[in-house]
């Protein structure tokens, strides 16, 4: 903690200072005691915001953030590098989870189910899964990552770098290609027609509307989509069969994959083989 000590020394630089992280509880009050002070507190609210619940949270808590959706509360426990997650229902701990060094902001991306957390020793943000607790990404930005907010309707963060100067953005996240499976067949009929036959799938099921190339290794032949059954079918004309004869049946099917699926190749068997 060398780094946090050494800035919150030089008095002007920055307002914030380690004491605020003493205590190692979180403080559940009402929301407009935030942006109020004792002295300007209006007559009606004589009876002042009452603290409703201390809960018991990690040590030197620095961030918070609240996902109102699923009614939890999120807290960057700085020197304990965790966070703990808290249910609103019941004001306890459900979670404890480890993240990167010195974590001091927090912000929640609801519609998403992603938490991220800025990793202000690490220079890193890490993301948590909401629904499993679990960090599924580490993320490097600048020096001294503090601050951290979220729009969800883009799913975009946005984290402020003490030590750079510098925002880094964070976009949102990209789905995982899944795993193709591509078969493919020569298909010779009694006039000497070729057919070349492949079938694109995932995990079993069919993928249509995707482009399969066949070719003979030196020459293409044809690219064609796959139709709803997962099958391109290209018919051969004559030179194109006999280019194939020529390089002994040797015939390619391949898949080049998108964001959303795995690239997958084959080699096309002729039906004595």
């Amino acid at each position: 903690m060398r780094a946090r000590q050494d800035h919150h020394a030089s008095a002007g630089q920055r307002s914030r200072t380690s004491a605020r992280w003493r205590g190692g509880a979180v403080v559940v009050i009402a929301a407009a005691a935030l942006s109020l002070t004792a002295g300007t507190l209006p007559a009606s609210a004589a009876g002042g915001y009452p603290v409703t619940a201390t809960i018991k949270v990690g040590t030197e808590p620095a961030g918070v953030a609240v996902d109102t959706a699923a009614g939890t509360v999120y807290v960057a426990n700085a020197a304990a590098g965790t966070v703990s997650v808290i249910d609103e229902a019941t004001n306890t701990v459900t979670a404890t989870i480890k993240v990167g060094t010195e974590p001091a902001g927090v912000a929640v991306d609801p519609a998403a189910g992603t938490v991220y957390v800025a990793n202000e020793s690490g220079g890193t943000v890490s993301v948590i899964d909401a629904a499993t607790s679990i960090v599924t990404a580490t993320t490097t930005v600048g020096t001294e990552p503090a601050g951290v907010a979220v729009d969800p309707s883009i799913h975009t963060a946005y984290v402020t770098n003490f030590g750079a100067g510098t925002v880094s953005v964070i976009g949102a996240p990209q789905p995982v290609p899944v795993p193709t499976a591509l078969t493919a067949r020569i298909h010779v009929s009694q006039h000497r027609i070729f057919t070349l036959i492949a079938r694109l799938a995932a995990s079993g099921q069919p993928i249509s509307g995707q482009p399969v190339s066949f070719s003979t290794g030196h020459t293409d032949l044809c690219t064609l989509d796959t139709n709803t059954r997962g099958m391109a079918i290209c018919v051969l004309t004559v030179p194109e069969a006999l280019l194939v004869e020529h390089d002994h049946y040797t015939v390619y099917a391949r898949y080049l994959g998108n964001t959303s699926y795995l690239p997958s190749a084959t080699l096309a068997a002729p039906p004595w083989r």
